[in-house]
């Protein structure tokens, strides 16, 4: 969260099928573009979602009012969009 109600949600891209990571270099990402679902709600049907090409998303406070109003208790997560499926959703915070 930010002094002005806004929030910053960030997380860490992980190359799929690469966990190690040795000699702290960035792994390449192995997919054709790098691209995330960042949603509410049950990640099946979600209530909201948007797309970032970024691993991070800012919501400005008037966004967060309008979903800690419309949408307070409900769970924040991401995907990964890859070329063939998307990841499985990371839990990410609860809207409060």
């Amino acid at each position: 969260p930010e002094a002005d109600g806004s929030l910053t949600l960030c997380w860490t891209r992980r190359a799929r099928g690469s966990w190690l990571w040795e000699d702290t270099v960035e792994l390449p990402l192995k997919e054709e573009s790098e691209a995330y679902e960042v949603g509410v709600g049950d990640p099946d049907i979600p209530l909201l979602s948007w797309e970032t090409q970024a691993p991070e998303l800012a919501l400005n406070a008037s966004t967060m009012t309008s979903l800690q109003t419309d949408h307070s208790g409900q769970a924040m997560w991401v995907r990964q969009i890859g070329t063939f499926a998307r990841s499985l959703p990371l839990f990410l915070t609860t809207i409060t």
